[in-house]
């Protein structure tokens, strides 16, 4: 698995995978490369006497300590147009713009660092804290875990079928915000962030994985206090209003849950909290030939739910019960609220290492949705 990742990367992808890099959370660094991105557009607009996208060049900024010696050259002879082999004077034009760009780089940082007085190690753009970033994949590559290659495995990254399904989404929800915003003064899951008090469980629902009940009943009824159901299946009722009048349902048992809230019924839903499906295949999609493919995530999606976290495959429970302990502590910052990292698609990043088996059960796990964060309690 940990071959397949690096080769989607590297052969699929190629030297355009700093077109998935998200542009850094920093302003002044961001700025710092937005600025660099235009410098190197006019001068490569004047170079190959046509307009060069600067959006293109600002990427190539953003994921630059990503791309090896051979995949920079690349980016730049496409973007100059340069014929390939290059070769001549075409040649020392690579060279010389090849070296411009790692220079505009290394500029940009030295920036960052004597505005804000800090170490230029510390400034260094691999290390950045990204923006979120949306994967809009088409059947055939979305059975992949495109979120563990290199180039996105520290990064907040979800997923959507369609940009229709985003702008769906943010319009349903945006709504619900204004609708509740209206009838009561109450803060808003979407606005204010998932509230971890108003949570659910159900947990080992088939009563067969005795070791996940016994190691979780404890954290989810005594640290945190949340209501719920362990070692008994819950009725449809029961699993509908999880999902309506809560922030967050998490499922911790086989499959999707699907067999005790069929998808056709979550679509119903008029809300839907955050939902961890911590089950086997739980955020796999079906294959449907020449139709796009279907699954139980896109059944939450079409129902309003802003988040939903499930495993690309088959996974063990051991493995996935290390993802989903960590992913909790870490999303909602367990003891110490204050060292919670607030989005959801960044804290599962952080929490795929948790596993033993980094590939192939840390890989499976995804978020689709949009970006949600939990809300941050204050001190006391």
């Amino acid at each position: 698995m940990c071959d397949l990742i690096k080769d989607m990367e590297q052969k699929l992808l190629g030297h355009w995978k700093v077109l998935l890099v998200a542009p850094p959370t920093d302003e002044l660094l961001c700025s710092c490369f937005t600025e660099g991105a235009v410098k190197l557009a006019e001068r490569w607009g004047k170079r190959c006497k046509r307009a060069v996208d600067c959006v293109l060049v600002e990427c190539c900024m953003y994921g630059y300590r990503w791309l090896t010696p051979t995949q920079l050259k690349s980016v730049v002879t496409d973007v100059l147009g340069l014929r390939v082999p290059v070769s001549g004077a075409e040649l020392v034009v690579l060279e010389q713009e090849t070296d411009k760009v790692r220079t505009v780089h290394a500029d940009c940082l030295r920036k960052v660092a004597e505005r804000e007085k800090r170490p230029l190690a510390s400034s260094a753009s691999a290390d950045a804290e990204r923006q979120p970033l949306i994967l809009i994949l088409d059947k055939q590559l979305q059975a992949l875990p495109w979120e563990s290659t290199a180039i996105l495995a520290e990064h907040p990254v979800s997923r959507m079928p369609s940009l229709p399904f985003v702008t769906r989404l943010a319009q349903r929800l945006a709504a619900q915000c204004g609708d509740q915003a209206r009838q009561q003064p109450q803060k808003d899951i979407v606005r204010d962030g998932v509230d971890t008090r108003r949570a659910f469980y159900v947990l080992d629902p088939a009563n067969n994985l005795q070791k996940t009940r016994a190691k979780f009943e404890p954290i989810f009824r005594d640290r945190y206090g949340w209501d719920g159901i362990a070692g008994e299946k819950p009725t449809p009722e029961q699993f509908k209003n999880a999902l309506e009048c809560h922030d967050l349902v998490v499922y911790c048992g086989h499959g999707t849950g699907e067999q005790y809230l069929a998808g056709s019924a979550v679509q119903q839903l008029r809300r839907c909290g955050v939902a961890l499906l911590m089950g086997c295949s739980s955020g796999s999609l079906a294959a449907q030939g020449d139709f796009e493919p279907t699954g139980m995530p896109l059944h939450y999606i079409i129902a309003g739910c802003p988040g939903v976290v499930g495993n690309l495959w088959d996974v063990t429970d051991g493995d996935a019960d290390l993802l989903t302990e960590d992913l909790l502590e870490k999303w909602t910052g367990g003891s110490d609220p204050q060292r919670a990292v607030p989005l959801l698609a960044r804290a599962l990043a952080a929490a795929r290492h948790a596993c033993k088996l980094r590939y192939l059960i840390g890989a499976a796990a995804v978020c689709y949705g949009v970006p949600v964060h939990v809300r941050q309690k204050r001190r006391v």
